[in-house]
């Protein structure tokens, strides 16, 4: 008896070594990695535990370094920040970072959508539904768009001359109204703005808020913790009010036949695909969630700091009449018009480069990876891709890298910028799937607005405070008025 326990004693100690002298070759490797004046003690980040995603953005986001390979101690977490674009590339093209490993990944509640799902898994839903986010596709759908968008220009026709609102709320009922509508459920959402309003804002905000609590009390990371609180009940329950008004609704009418479209829904439930329930359904949920949130918070940075900057705000105005004439009332564009709206999307990718969607985003290397300066990044290490830090770095973009200049992305200028130094919905094989949608319909409705509409608002560009975790936003609110152009 004693024998088998001198055995197993033997086997534990043995176990143990073996793991201290894994850590202590990754600290010897990884130290070498030069580090961060950026530090976050142990007393700031039990602040930040407290939910104010204001600070998470001052005290970490806006002070992480914005060139080369940096370690960043979290606390008692280390990172390693991501800020050239040459290890950005190597990065988001290696097999070894592919997978989505990071808990932050999951933290939606989707766990067999394109952001969470396992890298097999991944593989085969993208490839299904890659042919409805290429252009080819995308020009059969602008006819929603432009349906979608008169809804809510009858909408916002009700706020002008009204003095100040948030426009990302009506932004938020266009871009879910249109997404679902492009699935064949037509539900009307801004038509019936006080009932959607209900159930789509309602539990989107409270989906970002239980996001943003789990990200910043870091306890609550792992699954089997989190699963024991009412934060898990709360962001289920949200999501399953969504997906009973959306998701369950368009599988039911594929399945009775009710409709038979060409969309990447109909795709996923070919049986030749093999899909389980739960995958199609999380697909679809991830679609809605981060097609609504990408376009409307994109929308309303871009309308927010036209307003801001009213020359820039006449030259787009200026541009649309040339291409589409002075009148939205029968306005109807199509793909060859947006294409030629070049100054508009210039104003766009800057919005973008000074306010991403996704800040920082976090990567794992499942394999040892040797950075462009040549360090060693050893496998299993957290990367923290730094896209708002490497968006604002001087030594890419200038002494004015915080100011707003659109012509900074001409195509005279833009070509001398490094690929990768400009990534706001990343590059590579994650890239996002829907950015060429996004940009569409931001074209459409921006189109609309600024053809019709003088923008106005009292906020100050460099008074403008962020929150973060986990997309950007501004925390004042997009905070606009209107006013009929004569």
């Amino acid at each position: 008896m004693m024998t088998i326990f001198k055995v197993l004693f033997i086997i534990l100690i043995i176990f143990f070594i073996q793991i201290f002298y894994k850590w202590l070759k990754y600290f010897y490797i990884i130290k070498k990695i030069p580090k961060s004046s950026l530090k976050i003690s142990f007393k700031t980040l039990w602040e930040l535990a407290g939910g104010d995603t204001k600070k998470l953005f001052d005290k970490f986001v806006k002070n992480l370094d914005s060139d080369g390979l940096k370690r960043v101690h979290f606390g008692p977490f280390l990172f390693i920040n991501v800020a050239s674009p040459e290890d950005l590339q190597l990065i988001l093209n290696s097999k070894c970072c592919l997978p989505k490993d990071h808990p932050t990944n999951n933290f939606l509640k989707v766990p067999q959508g394109l952001l969470s799902c396992s890298i097999d898994k991944w593989y085969l839903h993208r490839k299904i539904m890659n042919p409805y986010f290429g252009l080819q596709y995308l020009h059969t759908i602008i006819p929603i768009m432009n349906r979608k968008v008169k809804s809510l220009m009858e909408n916002l026709n009700k706020m002008e001359g009204k003095g100040e609102f948030n426009i990302f709320n009506d932004l938020s009922l266009l871009a879910i109204d249109n997404i679902l509508t492009a699935m064949d459920l037509d539900l009307d959402v801004q038509k019936n703005k006080e009932k959607y309003s209900e159930i789509f804002l309602k539990n989107f905000k409270i989906c970002n808020e239980v996001v943003i609590e789990r990200h910043v009390k870091f306890w609550l990371h792992p699954e089997f913790i989190f699963n024991q609180t009412n934060l898990n009940e709360k962001i289920t329950n949200a999501v399953s009010e969504i997906s009973k008004e959306t998701t369950l609704k368009i599988m039911q009418q594929i399945r009775e036949n009710q409709k038979n479209s060409n969309t990447f829904v109909q795709a996923l439930m070919d049986p030749k695909n093999n899909l389980t329930d739960e995958e199609i359904h999380d697909e679809i949920c991830t679609i809605i969630l981060t097609a609504t949130d990408t376009s409307a918070v994109t929308a309303s940075s871009v309308i927010l700091l036209l307003a801001m900057h009213k020359e820039i705000q006449n030259k787009v105005f200026n541009e649309l009449k040339q291409v589409l004439g002075n009148s939205t009332e029968k306005l109807t564009l199509d793909m060859e018009m947006l294409n030629k709206l070049n100054y508009l999307e210039m104003v766009i990718k800057e919005t973008l480069r000074l306010m991403p969607i996704g800040v920082s985003p976090v990567k794992v290397n499942k394999e040892e990876i040797i950075s462009s300066e040549g360090y060693v990044i050893p496998a299993e290490s957290t990367l923290l891709l730094s896209v708002y830090a490497i968006h604002r770095s001087k030594t890419i973009w200038g002494e004015n890298a915080n100011e707003f200049e659109p012509e900074r992305f001409s195509n005279e200028r833009f070509k001398k910028i490094h690929p990768y130094a400009f990534i706001p919905f990343l590059k590579g094989p994650r890239m996002c799937i829907g950015w060429r949608y996004s940009m569409i319909l931001i074209k459409t409705l921006l189109a609309n607005i600024l053809l019709k509409y003088e923008i106005d608002t009292n906020l100050k560009f460099h008074e403008l405070e962020f929150e973060t975790c986990p997309i950007l936003k501004v925390c004042q609110g997009y905070l606009v008025s209107i006013k009929e152009r004569k």
